[in-house]
């Protein structure tokens, strides 16, 4: 198996899109994918970066592919709140990290009078086994075509074109609460080794979330013992009267504690609100863009806020963890 690399700096910086075709594996890629000879990676796991060994991971927060022996494996977050999207044509087989990226890439695109898009991507929420794994697309005839999306999985290509998939290494289950935290702590740890590693073309630094909500209380207080001193907040008023975490970061021992305005996006005028919109929920989280540039760069540690994350399409998500921008950054 042979991997080209083409980094293109108008992509989103995390962004990379694979096409194999017998044994060569040309990716194009954003300029923030590590690109390796053996393997390529946006996130972070918890495990030693240098090994590449994600795919085996049982926390991997990101997406990326490795070679293993006579074939390529293309991993999904150890999580389901994105995958990858996969489309078989002719010789061709073409992965990619972001559907816009795929959807261009094939000449493809979604069908306005199609009204159930949102409804099949939900059904992650079935589980891992119960999802809709097709896509309905239109081709550049207006002819009905499928691409496949995976959800916590491994797919494997061969040489020949042929693949195959496999649910990725469940986590084991916690035998206790003190089990629990160790294990969550040790995982933090790791991870964060992974992301400050000096190996990567580009590291990352944290920042957390926090409100008077126990949720982010817990993430920040997580967040601290792996060297997090940045936490971002909203002011004390309006619809986040009485939320402010500043009090609750400086028990904790941040020394950086940021205040925005959950109205901020008002006075944007880069029609923010598209982005937001799409992904949902009428756009409830757009109040968060007020933390665009106090996330750039960083790893974002917060409570899940699952629309936040299809709408940054971001490195790492998942559990407590979601951050680092690729269409945005």
């Amino acid at each position: 198996m042979k991997i080209t690399y083409k980094k293109n700096d108008k992509l989103p910086p995390l962004a990379w899109l694979a096409e194999c075709e017998k044994g060569n594996i040309m990716v194009y890629h954003g300029e923030r994918v590590e690109a390796r000879e053996n393997f390529w990676v946006e996130g972070a796991w918890n495990g030693e970066f240098s090994q590449g060994d994600f795919e085996k991971a049982d926390w991997f927060c990101g997406t990326g592919a490795k070679r293993t022996g006579e074939k390529i494996c293309f991993s999904t977050p150890s999580h389901i709140n994105y995958g990858l999207y996969f489309v078989k044509i002719e010789e061709k087989i073409i992965v990619s990290n972001s559907l816009y990226f795929l959807l261009t890439k094939c000449s493809y695109k979604l069908d306005v009078n199609y009204f159930k898009y949102e409804t099949d991507f939900l059904t992650i929420t079935q589980g891992i086994y119960k999802y809709k794994e097709n896509i309905h697309v239109l081709n550049k005839k207006n002819e009905k075509e499928e691409i496949k999306v995976f959800y916590f999985r491994n797919i494997f290509v061969d040489s020949e074109n042929q693949y195959s998939v496999s649910v990725k290494l469940e986590v084991q289950s916690f035998e206790s609460y003190d089990n629990y935290y160790s294990r969550l702590i040790s995982a933090m740890q790791e991870f964060a080794a992974n992301v400050r590693c000096e190996m990567r073309e580009f590291s990352y630094d944290f920042v957390s979330t926090i409100s008077k909500g126990y949720d982010a209380a817990c993430c920040s207080a997580i967040a601290k013992k792996i060297g997090c001193n940045k936490a971002v907040t909203f002011k004390d008023e309006g619809h986040h009267k009485n939320d402010s975490g500043v009090e609750i970061a400086r028990k904790l021992g941040y020394k950086n504690i940021i205040e925005r305005d959950c109205e901020a996006y008002a006075d944007r005028k880069d029609f923010v609100e598209a982005e937001y919109l799409s992904t949902g929920e009428l756009g409830s989280t757009i109040t968060l863009c007020a933390f665009d540039e106090d996330f750039k760069n960083n790893v974002v540690i917060t409570k899940k806020e699952k629309r936040y994350v299809e709408k940054i399409n971001c490195v790492f998500t998942g559990g407590i963890v979601a951050g680092g921008y690729d269409r945005l950054q």
